[in-house]
């Protein structure tokens, strides 16, 4: 009887020892399960980085041809200036152009309609609305038409269309003239040095900055979208566009990527 009394608070004695390490061990898996379903709802996705090109773009030049305010990322031209009366209201650097072979300044020209056939007589809205001599339209109710100038034959050329840069410019010979081409002929941006985010809320579990890939018939350039005027979501997306080497340009995919949450909420016109 002694010895089955000692046995038994022998045994006492080892469950109040192991009782605590087992559910300490519980609760690590209970967390370690709760981290794995909240990683599967909302997952921190894989990056990966690519050096960023440098390009010459020569912006000075179209800057100095009397377009020397700035204002919210453009230049504003004065009435009267060479641009000005070439139709190109604003200028506004256009990302990675120096890629494009031959290489000349060149820099994106926006049309503002309040200014057609009053002070720029170089320009008639029919081109814009009825012909569509022009690449796309930017901003939300402060439209404005995108066209291209550039520094040619010395004197300042407007570039139109998407065949007006063909015509200069085709055909389409390396991976960083095909994302000069990508960039002017879409309203897209190139995304370098992507970093997690973590208030942000993501929809893939990997992200990728900005490249080309060369394929038998062209190439594939990745780009970025990001959903600025009307109401939220404002989404940044994946697009994908493949450029072929006789210069036509055409978007073949889009994945949406990841919001900011605090954005749900903004509307900007």
């Amino acid at each position: 009887m002694e010895n089955e009394t000692q046995q038994s608070r022998k045994n006492k004695g080892i469950l109040r020892v192991i009782t605590p390490l087992i559910i300490v061990g519980v609760i690590i898996l209970l967390a370690i399960l709760a981290a794995a379903i909240i990683r599967q709802i909302d997952p921190v996705p894989r990056i990966k980085n690519h050096p960023e090109p440098h390009h010459t773009t020569g912006i000075e030049l179209f800057i100095n041809a009397g377009c020397p305010f700035k204002e919210l990322g453009v230049w504003l031209c004065t009435a009267g200036s060479p641009l000005f009366k070439l139709g190109c209201h604003q200028i506004r650097e256009l990302q990675l152009a120096g890629g494009f072979q031959p290489y000349m300044p060149i820099a994106t020209c926006l049309v503002v309609p309040y200014y057609i056939n009053s002070q720029s007589p170089g320009i008639a809205y029919s081109e814009m609305k009825e012909e569509g001599k022009y690449f796309f339209t930017v901003g939300g109710a402060s439209l404005r038409f995108v066209r291209y100038v550039a520094w040619r034959n010395n004197q300042f050329e407007i570039i139109k269309t998407i065949e007006d840069l063909r015509m200069i410019f085709a055909p389409i010979e390396n991976a960083s003239e095909a994302l000069s081409y990508a960039l002017a002929t879409n309203d897209l941006f190139a995304l370098y040095g992507i970093k997690y985010e973590p208030q942000y809320t993501y929809f893939v579990k990997s992200l990728e900055d900005t490249y080309v890939e060369a394929t038998t018939d062209g190439y594939l350039v990745h780009l970025f979208h990001y959903q600025l005027y009307s109401c939220g979501p404002h989404i940044t997306s994946a697009v994908t566009v493949r450029v072929s080497r006789d210069g036509l340009s055409e978007k073949i995919s889009t994945t949406p990527l990841f919001k900011d949450p605090a954005q749900d909420l903004l509307c900007i016109d």
